[in-house]
Order: structure tokens, then C-alpha cells, then sequence
């Protein structure tokens, strides 16, 4: 077994990209969102979608190229939808964990509530 936790073959497939992009997403929104509101002149920081999107091109652009996969127009044309489709998986991902968390937290503080 390889002691290496992302390998180029891992973050090939979709749920190691994705694995990947939301641990990167986790620890730098906070300082792009520092950034862009200094930059910007705001206070609700960078949208966490685009920087989803951003985050998932530039990742599935840098495997495939790292395979040297994008040698044709049509490579070039299918990461980038492929892209898409990585980040939206990525944000439902994220949903769905957020969504099911948010559902346990009700319940518990339902449970201690009727509990008293």
C-alpha cells in the first residue's frame, strides 16, 4: 500500500478531486475571504461557489495535464466541462454533509429540550 494520501491516479477520479477540493476550499476561505473584503471594500466575503468552480478548473486542469491528457482542442474543451461537473458534485457534496448535520443538531437540541 502506498503511504501517500493523493496521488496523481486518486485525484484522477472524482472522489478524490472532489476530496481534495473541499479540504482546500475548508482551509483557505477564511483568507480569500480576508483578501477579497480588504481588495474589494466589502464584508461578506468571496462567493464560496465561484471559488468552488475556481478551485475544481484549475485542479482538474492540473491533473489532466500532469497526465498529459490535454494535447487536442477537444481535451481542453471536456476538462472544462468536466470541471463543472467536479464542482457542482463538490458543492452538493458539501450540502448534503451540511444539511445532515444541521438535521442531527435539531434533533439534539430537540431531545434536551423535551428531555428537561
Amino acid at each position: 500500500m502506498d503511504s501517500q494520501f493523493f496521488t496523481i491516479d486518486i485525484l484522477a477520479t472524482l472522489t478524490g478531486l472532489v476530496a481534495c477540493i473541499m479540504i482546500l476550499i475548508q482551509h483557505s476561505k477564511g483568507i480569500i475571504d480576508i483578501i477579497y473584503n480588504k481588495i474589494c471594500k466589502k464584508t461578506d466575503g468571496f462567493p464560496t461557489q465561484a471559488l468552488v468552480v475556481i478551485i475544481s478548473e484549475i485542479m482538474l486542469f492540473l491533473v489532466m495535464f500532469f497526465q498529459g491528457k490535454l494535447d487536442s482542442n477537444l481535451a481542453i474543451f471536456l476538462t472544462a466541462i468536466n470541471g463543472l461537473v467536479t464542482a457542482t458534485v463538490a458543492i452538493k457534496s458539501y450540502d448534503s454533509i451540511a444539511k445532515k448535520d444541521n438535521v442531527t443538531n435539531t434533533e439534539n437540541t430537540t431531545n434536551t429540550t423535551t428531555n428537561s
